[in-house]
């Protein structure tokens, strides 16, 4: 047998292959059941990305802590294109975002509890692409204070307190009398004639804040 015939009957087998290959690529690619292979794709290309106009991907940059994000996006890409969320940190305030995406659609996302990085991925064909969005929390703090935390018989107390990112304030006395349901504020009381003990409870998407302070009577 030549050389010419060894060819004729090799090339075939190699074209054979070939198109096993591609058959084997093409449906693992193209799996939209399987996030599984685009994670892979994504991680040996990470540094692939798209314009923002491309994409349309939008979310909040800030959300107060507990609450949901609406996230929107429109991805221009074929029908056969794979898409899927994921987040930074694994685990956080990922709120139902990981899995696989439609090219175009809105989700409530939350409760959003950490500050979180969004992204979206997406393969089309051999293009691979990426955009994200970074959503902060806004923490919820509150501050009580006093003029002063002795006073005399015949003094009178001024208390001072301020809330942000909080759904609601009450500002309570020792008997549990309602002084204010102010988010911020100053309450001056009438002179004393006992200690006694002021506390600030507001509410928030989470857990509630609670600050006392007492006043001492000299």
């Amino acid at each position: 047998m030549d050389e010419k015939e060894d060819f004729n009957l090799t090339l075939p087998i190699i074209l054979l292959g070939l198109i096993a290959v591609g058959a084997l690529l093409f449906f693992t690619l193209f799996d939209k059941n399987g996030p599984e292979s685009l994670k892979n794709v994504l991680e040996e290309a990470p540094g692939n990305q798209v314009t923002a106009a491309a994409y349309h991907f939008t979310a909040p940059d800030r959300v107060s802590e507990g609450d949901t994000a609406l996230f929107s996006w429109n991805v221009d890409a074929s029908e056969q294109a794979v898409c899927e969320g994921s987040s930074v940190p694994e685990g956080g305030s990922d709120g139902g975002w990981t899995g696989v995406k439609d090219a175009s659609g809105t989700q409530e996302v939350g409760p959003i509890d950490k500050n979180t990085t969004y992204f979206l991925d997406c393969l089309d064909g051999e293009e691979v692409s990426r955009d994200m969005e970074l959503v902060s929390v806004l923490e919820p703090q509150i501050s009580l204070s006093a003029n002063s935390e002795v006073v005399t018989s015949d003094g009178s107390v001024s208390v001072a307190w301020d809330a942000v990112y909080v759904v609601g304030c009450e500002l309570t006395n020792g008997s549990g009398e309602v002084l204010s349901r102010e988010i911020n504020g100053v309450y001056n009381g009438m002179p004393m004639d006992e200690s006694d003990t002021f506390t600030l409870t507001c509410e928030t998407n989470t857990e509630p804040l609670v600050e006392s302070i007492t006043i001492n009577l000299q």
